[in-house]
């Protein structure tokens, strides 16, 4: 439930595990705790067009190329991104505040994902990781991340050989 965590930007080569990431989150935290594949309509509509009861939003390919609609996505972006509450605003309904306690990725193919303010400005809210190549045997390891025993045991090992990471205070 820390809102202080930065999004995380995933970007570049088609096919080399964005999609997959949110597959293994949807078996590690159930589908329902997921929402993935919003897009530009989401972040730019008068209304939110989703519930936010989820531990993990992911955005997908939200550059416009058009600096305006651009630098429009990131100040939206920025406004929920590392906020303690989020403002919901939902048609028909009276805009309430909610605690913030989700994780955001955003996801493009594209060379460049998000426009970012400039280097002198700062940019805590993003961590950007490109991706080199295409994932091998993407079928097979999708098939694999949905199976829950797979996914419990490899989180059983992960807290067995890295048990400092349950101290950790942020």
């Amino acid at each position: 439930n820390d809102h202080t965590i930065p999004s995380v930007v995933l970007f570049w080569k088609g096919w080399s595990w964005k999609w997959t990431l949110m597959s293994l989150f949807k078996t590690m935290y159930w589908e329902d705790a997921v929402l993935d594949n919003l897009g530009q309509r989401d972040l730019t509509s008068s209304f939110d067009t989703y519930k936010w009861k989820k531990l993990i939003v992911e955005f997908a390919e939200v550059i416009t190329n058009n600096t305006s609609s651009d630098k429009w996505i990131l100040n939206k972006l920025k406004n929920i991104i590392g906020a303690k509450t989020i403002t919901i605003n939902e048609k028909g309904i009276q805009a309430y505040q909610i605690n913030n306690i989700w994780h955001f990725f955003i996801s493009s193919n594209s060379d460049r994902p998000i426009q970012l303010d400039s280097k002198d400005k700062g940019n805590r809210r993003f961590v950007i990781i490109r991706s080199m190549s295409k994932l091998k045997d993407w079928n097979i390891i999708n098939k694999k991340i949905k199976d829950k025993k797979i996914v419990e045991d490899y989180i059983a090992w992960l807290f067995k050989n890295y048990s400092e990471v349950l101290d950790y205070k942020s």
